[in-house]
Formats: C-alpha cells, structure tokens, sequence
C-alpha cells in the first residue's frame, strides 16, 4: 500500500504537466483561428506571458493562458488610437495672402531746371532723401522641407512710396527798366510703386517662421520739374537810348510749365522676415532693400521754352520696414 502511494505521488506531477501542455495546444490552436493576424500575434503573447508568469499548476495556467489568450484577442480588435504630432512646419505650408503697409527711405538724386528764354536757372538739389510710406499686398504658396524648413514662391505689389521735392527760386533783372522779376522751379522724384516675384526660404519654430527672400520685378520711378515763371513780363531785348529811352522788341512773357516722365525700370528686391501663426491668421516683420538704376533725365518742353534734368547715373535703392496681417487657405 505505501508503495502503491509513492508511485501515484511520484506520477501526480507528470500527470498535472500533461495536462499544462494539452491546455496550451488547445489555446495555441485558439490563437491559430483568429482570422486577423494582429488578433493571431496579440493571443500568441497573451500565452507566452500567462505560462511564463504563473506557477506550473494545472489551474493557474489554464485560467491564466484562456483568461489572456481572450483579453489579448478583444484588445487587439479596438487598438488603442495613437495621436500623430505634425511637424512644426506643416503649419506654414499652403497658400497664403496678405495686405500690410510699409516706410522706407531712398538714395537722393541731384537736379536743374531752366528757362531757355535766359530768364533763370535753377539748381535743385534735395535738402534730404526721400522719404515716404505705402500699401503692400502679397499673396504666395510655401512647401516644407525636411521637419523644420520651409520653401516658397511670393509675388508681391507696392503701391505709393518714397518721395522728395526741392523747389529754388531765381531772380532776372530787365535792364532796360532796371526791375527785378522771379520765378520759381521744382523738382520732385517719387518711387511710387513696385511689383516682384521672390524665391523664399527660412525656418520654423513652433509657431514662428525666420525667413529670407530675394526677387526680381520692376519699380515705378517718376520725376516732375515744374518751373514757374508766369510773373515775368516780356523784357526788352532791343533799346534806344538816344535821344531817348525806347525798347524796339520784347522777349515773351513768362509762363508755368511742368514737365514729367515716368517709367518702370528693372529692379531687386532683397529681404529677411519673421512671421508669427495665430490659428490660420498671422502676422509678419520685415525690412526690404529695393534695388535698381536710374540713369539721368533730361526733358525738353515743346517749343524749348523750358528744360529739366537729373543727374547721378548709376544705382539706386530704397530700404524699407514692413509689417502686414495675413491668411493661410
């Protein structure tokens, strides 16, 4: 009889071990049915930990291995939704347009003024640079590059701008009556609008761009010299004086001429930024260098009464402060 004990507890193990495996093969063949894979791999886990982690009882391992098997196949029907972070630049890519205004100072131009008719010359050089602000409308496409960069197309338009005048005086004596007549000349230069494509490239930071631009495109540059002698009569131009004073032929008599041109030259336009996004709206800071060359003006009224010019051939620019509020699409 004690034999017959320690024979049965000596097999008890065995016997519990068998059963622990037909328990696996059964689950295993569980797992094998799913008919998703992430369900087969999920179930396929869930039996590796619940035989690994519990004692080697017959109970244990198969409540363990079933209670597992199952949790992992209803987990692995409704995964867990992860959250995609976007890169810091997808939020400046995409159309945008917007509408600012800006101030800006240019390179001065010396300039003359006279009156072919010998009644006066006038010199004109301006006392400052010009000076002036305007509107600036933008619109363009960015495209990201890498997870921080940002690379675009912009065309941008500017309407008014720098501006400066400078007005002389001159005076002309009629010798034949010894009176003294003036008259006036004014010169006015204005760069008073601009259109360009640019190339931009910069970098993002959270919600912050740092960008440079450069362009080319054309600007709108117009000279005016208006030359006023309308008080001065007709002077003599042939006198007797003996036996007695007498003017044989007058000159005309003065008269207000303004003469203008205008053209648009080729130009450059240099610039760095900063742009800040607010939801889809935004803001933008930058300074802008518009380069170009004039070269020297000379106008001719008709008949040749009066002429004007301007010197200083070569390049020009204007440099100018911007800010403007804008929309992405």
């Amino acid at each position: 009889m004690r034999t017959f004990i320690v024979i049965v507890g000596a097999l008890a193990p065995c016997v519990m071990a068998t059963n622990v495996v037909a328990d696996v093969s059964e689950n295993l063949k569980f797992c094998s049915s799913r008919s998703s894979s992430r369900e087969r791999l999920a179930c396929f886990e869930a039996i590796a930990r619940g035989t690994g982690d519990q004692p080697a009882t017959e109970t244990t391992t198969r409540t363990t291995v079933n209670e597992g098997a199952m949790a992992a196949v209803r987990a692995s029907r409704n995964p867990i939704p992860t959250r995609e972070v976007a890169p810091p630049n997808s939020s400046f890519s995409g159309y945008y347009a917007a509408i600012g205004g800006g101030y800006g100072i240019s390179t001065g131009r010396n300039a003359s003024a006279s009156s072919q008719l010998n009644y006066g010359y006038y010199a004109l050089t301006p006392d400052s640079n010009p000076i002036g602000s305007g509107v600036i409308a933008l619109a363009g496409f960015n495209i990201p590059v890498g997870s921080s960069g940002i690379a675009g197309v912009e065309f941008s338009g500017r309407f008014l701008g720098e501006e400066t005048s400078k007005s002389a005086s001159s005076t002309v004596t009629d010798y034949f009556t010894s009176q003294n007549f003036s008259g006036s000349a004014e010169y006015t230069f204005r760069n008073q609008a601009g259109f360009h494509m640019s190339f931009r490239a910069g970098a993002t930071f959270e919600d912050w761009l740092i960008f440079g631009k450069v362009g080319l495109g054309a600007s709108q540059i117009k000279e005016t010299f208006t030359i006023d002698e309308s008080s001065i009569p007709g002077l003599c131009r042939s006198a007797s004086y003996y036996p007695s004073r007498f003017c044989y032929s007058y000159g005309p008599s003065g008269s207000r001429t303004a003469l203008s041109t205008s053209s648009w030259l080729p130009s450059a336009l240099l610039g760095i930024g900063i742009e800040r996004n607010f939801g889809v709206l935004f803001a933008r800071a930058a300074v802008d260098a518009e380069i170009f060359r004039k070269d020297q003006t000379s106008i001719l009224s008709p008949g040749i009464a009066s002429a004007g010019s301007s010197s200083q051939d070569g390049i020009m620019f204007s440099v100018r402060g911007m800010g403007a509020v804008g929309y992405r699409f």
